[in-house]
């Protein structure tokens, strides 16, 4: 479980985080998937009652922003933080999409037109320069369907794949951007069942697809998911492939800043400088029986700290912060102030406006 004092004081070393937008099709997945990695940590939801996948309990409601936050070890501490939103929520507001550099695309294997619902979405984060990484879900569902036909199986994977790659392409051209198995940008597996694989697993645990199909086949499960946890496959998919928010923000800038900003604030967004001037974006809120209304934002410099005063850009009319938020596994976390780079989420004694950048 995320130490809650680390959660804190994390040092937002620009090179060691990674801000992450989950999106999926409805019933694809991605609220599952969240649901699993907090179940991985050790996190409860109400009144204290584990996340059992077998039964019908969420973190959340539908329709709901759902996050999740944690501190993976790899070459060296890593905070990685999720935000899901409803993706009938981003079709009308693609402001979301500058919550992160990274997002992680969830999509079903076991329906033939998947990728017929997703065109618009998957075009939406590329035109918005958000780099793309690929789960593809429920291939226990997809090995059950053709559990004697494992070519038909890998055609059903590949079309996805291709298809995806061509809405990329067609965005951005034959860049490095498309997706592969090779590059490790691709994870397979079960959201709700909790295992899954792309290559860097398969070399670091000699498991074979062969293995699994067979297990999956004749439901001996065998502990799947604790030899191959899908958590593992999506941390080491993103530090390997997400961007740092250095690099991504060089060319993201001009989407993100509608208005023009000077050489010093560039400079200080593109290094996430905590000591530099506040920069920060809100992007939706969620309602909660604790607190009237939770708002969700980045931090691109500076801090926000409990009690500051800010405005848009092009408003002196100013917004007090009543309590800030840092997340916190698939929780919220008071804290005294949200540091760059981090996610978080704030009370405010008025409405904010989304999608526009504030300063203190």
């Amino acid at each position: 479980m995320l130490d809650i004092n680390k959660a804190k004081e994390f040092k937002c070393n620009v090179e060691n985080v990674r801000n992450v937008l989950v999106l999926s099709v409805v019933n694809n997945g991605a609220k599952s998937l969240l649901e699993r990695l907090a179940f991985e940590e050790g996190y409860s939801i109400e009144d204290d009652i584990m996340y059992d996948p077998n039964k019908n309990m969420s973190l959340t409601k539908p329709g709901e922003i759902n996050t999740f936050s944690t501190i993976y070890e790899h070459d060296n501490e890593y905070l990685l933080n999720f935000t899901n939103f409803p993706q009938y929520q981003i079709k009308d507001h693609e402001y979301m999409l500058n919550s992160a550099d990274t997002c992680l695309i969830v999509i079903s294997s076991t329906e033939l037109n998947v990728i017929e619902k997703y065109t618009k979405l998957i075009q939406s984060v590329i035109r918005n320069k958000i780099k793309p990484i690929i789960l593809i879900n429920k291939l226990d569902l997809l090995i059950k369907q053709f559990e004697d036909d494992i070519e038909q199986l890998l055609y059903r994977v590949a079309y996805i794949m291709t298809k995806v790659n061509q809405i990329i392409e067609k965005q951005r051209g034959n860049d490095d951007w498309n997706i592969e198995v090779e590059k490790g940008n691709v994870v397979f597996g079960s959201a709700t069942h909790g295992w899954g694989f792309n290559r860097q697993v398969f070399e670091k645990t000699g498991f074979e697809f062969k293995e699994i199909h067979e297990t999956v086949k004749n439901n001996i499960y065998n502990n799947l998911h604790e030899k191959i946890p899908i958590s593992e496959a999506i941390f080491e998919s993103i530090i390997a492939n997400s961007p740092l928010t250095s690099e991504s923000l060089r060319y993201r800038l001009p989407l993100i800043c509608k208005n023009e900003i000077d050489i010093d604030m560039t400079r200080s967004m593109i290094g996430a400088d905590s000591d530099g001037p506040l920069i920060v974006m809100f992007f939706g809120e969620r309602y909660s029986e604790i607190f009237p209304k939770e708002i969700y934002c980045r931090i691109f410099c500076g801090s926000l700290k409990k009690d500051d005063e800010i405005h848009l850009m092009d408003s002196k009319e100013k917004i007090k912060v009543i309590q800030t938020f840092i997340y916190h596994g698939p929780h919220n976390l008071a804290c005294s102030e949200i540091s760059a780079g981090k996610m978080g989420c704030i009370m405010a004694d008025k409405d904010i406006v989304f999608g526009e950048i504030y300063v203190r």
